[in-house]
């Protein structure tokens, strides 16, 4: 049985060299089929085994809510201005002027009127 399906893969795979859409249409059926969804029904938390879909949801919806602030609470405080640690010019810097609706719309009333062309259209 694997033999006869690795040579359908293989000849599908020849056959459709040339053709970018069904070669990867291929590929992903056969790296699909390799996949193994595994579907976990409990959880270990704190020492306990959680089973209930609605627990396991508001655990995980506590977990996501807290985990930021945690680890901002480990963050040691400092009272130096950021402007500190920048020290000298940056060499390769970019700085955006100030502009107007008016001006971004000049620029736009010059652009060259196009549409796109077809998408497979090299």
């Amino acid at each position: 049985m694997r033999s006869s399906e690795k040579n359908h893969y293989k000849n599908l795979l020849t056959r459709n060299k040339n053709n970018l859409t069904k070669l990867w249409t291929t590929l992903n059926q056969v790296i699909n089929k390799k996949k193994r969804k595994q579907i976990y029904t409990s959880f270990k938390y704190m020492n306990s085994e959680i089973t209930k879909d609605m627990d396991i949801a508001n655990y995980f919806n506590e977990y996501f809510l807290n985990v930021t602030k945690d680890l901002s609470d480990k963050i040691p405080s400092h009272s130096k201005d950021p402007c500190f640690y920048m020290k000298g010019k940056a060499k390769n810097s970019i700085f955006f002027s100030p502009t107007t609706e008016d001006e971004i719309l000049e620029i736009i009333s010059k652009l060259k009127n196009s549409s796109a062309g077809y998408d497979n259209e090299i």
